[in-house]
């Protein structure tokens, strides 16, 4: 095929096997455009969340939203460099960092919403007291 560069990523069947296997990706110039603009895209998002993570570092929420915004940044440099050097190794690498920041991302969302059911509880229970003890 003309005008079409492969990849081939080395894929691991399992954790407890050692072999491997190869995944075959055919660029043509859709799928060029579309890992530049994610990686462009992870770029800046990444950015953003680090600002961000830096600004509420003081309510300590910030630390793994600037985590988030690094391991996205990077994610985002690993597919601008498959483009680059046309290396299947980066889209692997890029896959893996964003994957990792899913897994933070998905910590953070569970923390935080455990955090606002309490709160909403607690609330709703101080709220009870208030209007019991002045006879409503």
């Amino acid at each position: 095929m003309e005008g079409l560069d492969q990849y081939e990523l080395e894929t691991e069947v399992s954790k407890t096997e050692t072999s491997t296997q190869t995944l075959t990706i055919e660029m043509d110039e859709l799928f060029r455009k579309k890992l530049n603009f994610l990686g462009i895209m992870q770029m800046v998002l990444g950015v953003l969340w680090m600002i961000s993570g830096v600004i509420y570092a003081i309510l300590i929420v910030g630390i793994p939203i600037f985590f988030m915004g690094l391991k996205t940044f990077k994610s985002g440099q690993k597919y601008r460099e498959a483009l680059d050097k046309k290396n299947g190794e980066d889209i692997k690498e890029g896959l893996i960092l964003f994957s990792d920041m899913s897994k933070i991302y998905l910590i953070y969302f569970i923390v935080i919403v455990v955090l606002a059911c309490i709160i909403l509880i607690a609330s709703l229970f101080f709220i009870g007291l208030l209007s019991s003890s002045s006879g409503y």
